[in-house]
């Protein structure tokens, strides 16, 4: 049948026309598989930011590294396997038919800083063997916007990547797709507001041995915001390391959801998976979704996964009010408290005046 067809093969489905793909994506979505993975924020909000969707060049800012716009099918994406990963990526793919593109060669001592605003294009970084940077990445669209990036990181290659999204009105949706050769190293810093839907995915593929990544993540939810951040590490090499640390705190009204995969081949030994995530209510009516999962095919690993999810400890509260401290400041320093460990990197001063509430 022709919809099996679509479904299966990228060259056809890129040569769909718009309502087509649309129609195809949505029933790929209705998958049992997929309705689980947006269990806490409509798919279809996320789709409708690709119906009318126009990017243009000028709201991507990028400064240290060169660029240039590319059409997709010349960006060498597999949109196969991004299908089968994230249709509504492969979707916005076909919908803004261009890429943008930097190519690392080197090590490079100034930090690239990419700044988003308005629909953006995608963003293709490819980072060549033994190169080295930092990108510094700045989400600032108010509007319904989707924001797509694409790592690809050579061996032995390193990058730090601090992305700050602090926008809380609108629809956004921010996917970051990695992939990690041999020995590469990826640390990226995650300070994220809620906004009226905000919904951020993380997918790192572990294509080599010996590599390595951190995500830290801290996160605010202020009153009826929504953020719901999912991350999925699949360890398909032996001997790669993953490390999540997670930490959010929601406001009255406020609903964040986390859910944290380690996805551990049947070949791929010796590896090391740890997740930690934290999430603290501050206020009445606060919606906390926690779901760490561990899908683990071979014995020879070393993983854990923890979640814990609390109220302000009130003897903490009642120490800070008893020596005169009002009640909005005492929950300004248990929250500064509770994220210290998560604000981290290039961007944490920024992030330490937009994420904790005034005192």
């Amino acid at each position: 049948m022709k919809m099996e067809q679509d479904t299966d093969c990228p060259e056809d489905f890129m040569s769909l026309n718009d309502q087509e793909a649309i129609e195809n994506t949505s029933q790929v979505l209705a998958a049992t598989q997929q309705l689980e993975r947006w269990k806490y924020t409509k798919s279809s909000d996320i789709l409708e930011l690709f119906l009318n969707a126009s990017a243009k060049q000028e709201n991507t800012v990028i400064t240290n590294a060169a660029f240039t716009a590319i059409h997709v099918g010349d960006s060498g994406l597999n949109i196969e396997e991004i299908r089968r990963e994230s249709p509504i990526a492969a979707l916005g793919l076909k919908k803004l038919q261009k890429i943008n593109k930097i190519q690392i060669d080197g090590n490079l001592e100034e930090p690239i800083t990419v700044t988003q605003r308005g629909q953006p294009l995608p963003l293709l970084i490819e980072i060549k063997e033994n190169a080295s940077c930092q990108l510094h990445e700045i989400v600032d669209c108010g509007d319904d916007t989707a924001v797509m990036t694409w790592i690809k990181m050579g061996k032995n290659s390193s990058l730090i990547h601090a992305r700050n999204s602090f926008e809380e009105t609108g629809k956004h949706w921010q996917v970051t797709f990695n992939e990690l050769e041999s020995a590469a190293s990826y640390t990226m810093h995650n300070h994220v507001k809620g906004s009226e839907t905000k919904r951020q995915d993380i997918l790192i593929n572990f294509a080599g041995q010996d590599s390595i990544a951190k995500v830290i993540s801290a996160g605010t939810v202020n009153k009826d915001r929504k953020l719901d951040l999912q991350i999925i590490c699949n360890h398909s090499n032996s001997r790669t390391n993953s490390h999540q640390r997670i930490d959010h705190v929601a406001f009255e009204n406020g609903s964040t959801t986390f859910n944290g995969r380690i996805h551990i081949l049947e070949h791929a030994s010796g590896c090391n998976a740890q997740l930690k995530n934290r999430s603290l209510a501050m206020g009445s009516e606060t919606t906390i979704n926690a779901k760490p999962e561990l899908e683990i095919y071979n014995d020879d690993v070393q993983c854990s996964h923890g979640s814990t999810i609390g109220q302000v400890d009130e003897t903490q509260l009642f120490y800070l009010r008893s020596r005169g401290i009002n009640q909005k400041e005492a929950h300004a320093i248990l929250c500064e408290g509770f994220l210290r460990e998560t604000i981290s990197g290039p961007l944490s001063a920024s992030a330490t005046s937009n994420l904790l509430p005034e005192r």
